[in-house]
């Protein structure tokens, strides 16, 4: 997490990226970051359980701020929570 704002009722976590390729929406954004903004979000949850917790990704060749959605998020979640579900099984 390169930012982290904490306020009253929310928070947000903010993370640079480098990409010379700048995203026009949320799915063109390289899986690898959508899964550790995911992990940010979730480890945020557990920290700071009463705030609402949100993330960005901050594209420096933009420069461009991009707010990524809780579905999206969710959705990661899930599917990390099956690959290690599935890794589990002998």
């Amino acid at each position: 997490i390169d930012r982290l704002f904490v306020g009253e009722d929310e928070v947000l976590a903010v993370d640079f990226k480098t990409e010379q390729h700048l995203p026009t929406t949320v799915e063109d954004i390289p899986a690898p970051y959508v899964a550790q903004m995911a992990l940010y979000r979730t480890a945020l949850r557990k920290v700071f359980p009463r705030k609402r917790v949100k993330t960005a990704l901050v594209w420096t060749t933009g420069p461009l701020l991009m707010r990524l959605p809780e579905s999206l998020l969710d959705a990661e979640v899930a599917r990390l929570g099956r690959r290690l579900s599935e890794a589990a099984i002998p």
